[in-house]
């Protein structure tokens, strides 16, 4: 995944200056970079001028990250390994959504006094 944030420092630890380097390298306001990063959404032409000014290559900004595991050991996870273990943490997140939810529903019926009993003798 592509770090935004380590784009600004990386500059700056190369002892540039973002407010004179990003207009002359990428074209850009300081302003218009910043909120670029901070919307993560900076286009990759820009990134390779920034990139070959640094003097790096563009597999810089995309470093792995390695994951711990059970036993506080370092492992490497292959992309299908990652892409399922980002699926489920969707999933847990959508769980505990629809877990709020309806103890949110089981609230509103308790407030207003709705049992299943006398939903039934509604439809009935």
């Amino acid at each position: 995944m592509l770090d935004f944030l380590l784009i600004e420092k990386t500059i700056k630890d190369k002892n540039f200056s973002i407010k004179y380097f990003i207009p002359k390298v990428a074209g850009m306001t300081v302003q218009g970079f910043r909120k670029a990063l901070l919307n993560k959404t900076l286009k990759l032409s820009k990134l390779e001028d920034i990139t070959a000014a640094l003097g790096l290559e563009m597999s810089y900004w995309w470093k792995e990250e390695p994951d711990l595991v059970g036993d506080g050991s370092l492992t490497y996870e292959t992309g299908y390994e990652r892409e399922i273990k980002k699926l489920n943490q969707e999933l847990n997140r959508s769980k505990k959504t629809i877990d709020h939810l309806n103890d949110q529903i089981d609230l509103l019926k308790e407030k207003y006094g709705i049992t299943e009993k006398k939903k039934e003798e509604k439809c009935g």
